[in-house]
């Protein structure tokens, strides 16, 4: 019987917004109630998540960057997996004039101005649905206020650096840049979620192993967790558990390797099937 769920986010749970809301809000909280677990796992940072207010307030675990980050229910930290320096140094000299994001477990550090990475980013269409087609008032500059902008290189090199995003959407240009990148692919993993960017957390760092190191530490039984996710960075999580969802929207590489395909996240085909699993337990009368 499955007792516990693991979630992506953006293009999974979220709706078509990227967005949390009162029907993701109200059946949470109704599941919650009947004694199920549920663990969000997201390449989004721990502000990417308190921006789903409703969702953060909740008793969930959150597995953040990939991996790198798992926080409990309370939201104190569980584990946390930093690049090794050398590595980040090595990507600072292989790749100056990237536009690069470098993530510490509260900020995130660019070496680009401002005006320029707002000029670079606002041409990706996630992007931009995401942050600037936020309805919020005010979520733009909300948003950047978590940067650091012109960052040194020796300002990146003192800290922790949990995971490394880069965007390129030039094919020819990203294609050198992932050539690049091979020169470290003994220290770091590219787990994207599209196309258009790479996400680095260290080899040893995924969503299955984030999910895995809770699980140990929960004592729960993996034949009793489901996951759900649809893209690139889901992949090992989805291929590691026995129950394995994926929306009609995922990639198809994705929906390849699930047991099952599910409504679109539009239509809250995550939530659905979690209501629909705890339905069929009650119908069982299978206690949690």
């Amino acid at each position: 019987m499955i007792k516990y769920f693991a979630s992506d986010l953006d293009g999974t749970l979220l709706n078509a917004d990227y967005a949390w809301d009162t029907i993701l809000d109200e059946g949470m909280k109704a599941i919650l109630r009947d004694g199920y677990e549920f663990v969000v796992t997201t390449g989004r940072t721990i502000a990417g998540v308190k921006g789903c207010e409703g969702l953060w307030a909740l008793p969930v675990h959150v597995i953040v960057m990939n991996g790198a980050l798992i926080l409990d229910k309370d939201k104190t930290t569980l584990f946390r997996g930093a690049i090794k320096k050398r590595t980040v140094a090595g990507i600072l000299d292989a790749m100056p004039h990237a536009n690069l994001e470098f993530f510490t477990e509260d900020k995130i550090l660019t070496m680009l101005p401002r005006k320029k990475y707002i000029e670079e980013y606002m041409k990706w269409d996630i992007w931009r649905k995401k942050v600037l087609d936020n309805g919020k008032s005010g979520y733009l500059d909300e948003y950047l206020s978590r940067f650091h902008f012109q960052a040194k290189r020796e300002e990146i090199l003192k800290l922790d650096i949990l995971k490394i995003n880069g965007l390129e959407l030039h094919q020819d240009k990203r294609a050198d840049l992932l050539d690049r990148l091979t020169m470290f692919e003994n220290d770091i993993v590219n787990a994207s979620f599209d196309s258009n960017v790479f996400e680095l957390t260290d080899r040893a760092i995924s969503k299955a192993s984030a999910l895995m190191f809770l699980a140990h530490r929960k004592q729960w039984d993996k034949q009793k967790i489901a996951v759900f996710g649809d893209g690139g960075n889901d992949m090992d999580m989805l291929m590691s558990f026995v129950h394995s969802y994926a929306p009609e929207n995922a990639q198809e590489q994705v929906k390849k390797v699930v047991s099952e395909i599910i409504a679109s996240n539009d239509q809250y085909g995550v939530l659905k099937k979690i209501m629909q699993i705890a339905a069929d337990n009650r119908r069982k009368h299978t206690p949690i």
